[in-house]
């Protein structure tokens, strides 16, 4: 190296300095400690030549770079390339299945030499069967094979390549043990033309893609992108195993910036999935954003299962355990972590929660709220508070105090927004938080944009008064925000803030019952076990009283509903779904599902999340959020009943 320095192949102990792949000396011979030695590379790994760039990164040349092929079997990729600390280099070869051709590898290599433009030669031999290209080739300096620098099938007529050279004006000397080369007679020494010096363009950028697709069974879908950046370009397609997996396999032979997809299937071997390209030039590559593929049968009945959802793992049975982007991806809590699943059910790798975030919650996770900036809220039993605030990219906010919330003794259990940003949260059986200066409030706080706690939002005072069996704390279940800021709350009270707030009378005998989502009238809808009028489902005016045109009367009560955008309420109960009318009566058009969950969420395409399933509704996309209780954010909220209202 130009600083007297040394880079090394080892596979022992050098200087009582265990490495185990490549090592740096200094100058009077000792181990650079500073150069990083944890070799990515399986012990035993063969070295054969290292090529140190005028940037500082090394080129390795050797056997090693083990690649698994789609259907089975491997090939082995003879190059690698090293940071200058010694890291292995993710930019390098980030598209693997462009570094060997599609049937062949070319893994033993033998000697690499760096020509004047970046682009590097090596020579060797492949490990498995005759490689097209002969013994020499060239790779991009972005680690993929140069597929303009074209060398005759067995150019060296089974003799073996040894040396190898490239001069400043780009000419290669390739020496050997071979009677001739590309049919001309050469003994063992050849003087091959490499080609005019290229400038190496800045790696590529995505201008353009498909978004996501949705098709049905026995059509042809193509997806597509666009590059933007210098070429030339290469393409490389990979999808997933199945819907849901998060193994990503190259699809071998799909090459191009398109890809078609004929006759697609929805049962057995789907081809719904996700998919993404891999577009690489000589500076670098770049993959698209994830590709949805949904295929639907035709027809698509309501209440039918859509089978291109898979979701590994198993979505609790309780509110806010998932919230959807604008995309049709959502956030889940699923086995006690907090994930990010695109619209098949696959994980997003990319999204990656701290790693202390579950270590503090234990588990313990509760709900989840996307904010409409993409931020997304998560609320648990945290070392440090009850609320986090994660940035799109899984990492934490660095604006939100995790310790505004320290106080509260027990896990919340929902979180909604006001249009400032303000966030409330429900605690459970009566919980209550502790504000500044000891103040208690009770059931329902308010906590600031920034996660400090808000002092000046007043005190809930919720009785449930049991005749004959005395009172005590009342609890909160659901809420559900007004774009008019009034708040509508449901769970086990009689009285709240001293005055009848349950109707016993009216509603039956029951003293506890589940908010519905917000009516189109700025009613909600309410669910138990009804005996004045009988019924399990009926829909509040906004003055309080019971809309007469509404009811719903079931065999079993109904944990959960959603409005969809034709105001047709889709519903829970011992997991199963049903879907009734404007009217309340059934809609026998809905086929019989069983989604084991009361959790429900309209989809941007209209279709309905149930837990880990989704299902047709046979509704479009065009929905509004004043007809999904949950996904309502309002402004500033003053915690008052309008004038008249009284349950």
């Amino acid at each position: 190296m130009p600083n007297g320095q040394y880079i090394v192949s080892a596979s022992t102990n050098a200087n009582a300095f265990s490495a185990n792949g490549v090592i740096r000396l200094n100058a009077d011979g000792t181990v650079d400690p500073s150069f990083f030695t944890g070799s990515p590379y399986p012990l035993g790994t063969l070295i054969n030549d290292i090529l140190v760039q005028p940037d500082g990164r090394i080129l390795l040349g050797g056997t090693f770079n083990v690649r698994t092929l789609p259907g089975g079997g491997s090939l082995v990729v003879g190059v690698s390339r090293l940071l200058p600390d010694g890291h292995l280099d993710q930019s390098f070869n980030s598209v693997p299945q462009l570094s060997q051709s599609p049937d062949f590898g070319f893994g033993d290599v033998r000697r690499l030499a760096l020509q004047a433009d970046g682009r590097i030669l090596a020579v060797g031999r492949p490990l498995n069967g005759t490689f097209p290209r002969g013994n020499l080739v060239r790779y991009w300096p972005s680690g993929a094979l140069d597929p303009e620098f074209q060398i005759a099938t067995n150019a060296n007529r089974n003799g073996v390549l040894y040396a190898l050279a490239a001069r400043s004006d780009n000419a290669i000397f390739v020496g050997g043990n071979f009677p001739e080369f590309s049919r001309f007679s050469r003994k063992n020494f050849v003087h091959l033309n490499g080609g005019p010096l290229r400038p190496t363009p800045l790696a590529p950028t995505i201008l353009s893609q498909t978004a996501r697709m949705v098709a049905k069974a026995g059509t042809n879908v193509t997806l597509a992108v666009v590059p933007g950046g210098d070429g030339p370009f290469q393409f490389q397609w990979r999808r997933n195993e199945s819907p849901g997996s998060t193994n990503l396999i190259d699809l071998v032979g799909a090459t191009n910036s398109t890809l078609t997809l004929s006759n697609l299937r929805i049962s057995g071997q789907s081809d719904a999935g996700l998919f993404q390209c891999g577009v690489v030039n000589p500076g670098g590559a770049v993959y698209s954003a994830p590709i949805p593929l949904l295929v639907e049968p035709e027809p698509a009945l309501p209440g039918q299962l859509d089978a291109s959802l898979i979701v590994t793992g198993s979505i609790a049975a309780k509110a806010q355990q998932t919230d959807v982007n604008p995309d049709g991806s959502l956030y889940a809590l699923v086995g006690g972590s907090l994930v990010h699943l695109f619209e098949d059910g696959t994980q997003d790798l990319s999204f990656t929660p701290p790693a202390d975030l579950f270590v503090r919650l234990a588990g313990s996770l509760s709900a989840v709220k996307r904010q409409p900036d993409g931020k997304i809220l998560v609320s648990g039993k945290l070392k440090d508070g009850i609320l986090a605030r994660l940035l799109p990219d899984g990492s934490y906010d660095p604006a939100f105090n995790r310790l505004g919330a320290s106080q509260a003794n027990v896990v919340p259990s929902q979180i909604e927004l006001q249009n400032d940003g303000k966030i409330l949260v429900t605690l459970p059986q009566g919980g209550q938080f502790t504000g500044t200066g000891g103040k208690v409030v009770i059931s329902l706080g308010r906590f600031m944009p920034d996660g400090t706690f808000d002092d000046t939002f007043q005190a809930l005072d919720l009785l449930n008064v049991i005749p004959g069996n005395g009172s005590g704390r009342g609890t909160i279940t659901a809420m559900r925000v007004l774009p008019d800021n009034r708040i509508y709350i449901g769970g086990g009270f009689s009285q709240a803030q001293g005055a009848a707030r349950c109707g016993v009378a009216r509603l039956g005998t029951m003293l506890f019952y589940q908010l519905g989502p917000i009516s189109p009238a700025g009613g909600v809808y309410i669910f138990g076990l009804f005996t004045q009028p009988a019924a399990t489902a009926l829909r509040l005016l906004p003055d309080g009283s019971i809309d007469p045109a509404f009811n719903l009367s079931t065999p079993n009560q109904i944990d959960g509903g959603i409005l969809q955008s034709d105001d047709k309420l889709i519903f829970s109960q011992l997991g199963s779904l049903g879907r009734a009318k404007a009217d309340g009566s059934i809609d026998a058009a809905w086929q019989n599902s069983q989604p084991f969950t009361y959790q429900l969420s309209i989809l941007p395409d209209g279709k309905l999340l149930a837990g880990n399933r989704r299902f047709f509704t046979g509704v479009g996309p065009a929905i509004t959020a004043a007809k999904v209780g949950f996904t309502l954010t309002v402004g500033g909220l003053q915690l008052t009943w309008p004038a008249g209202f009284k349950l």
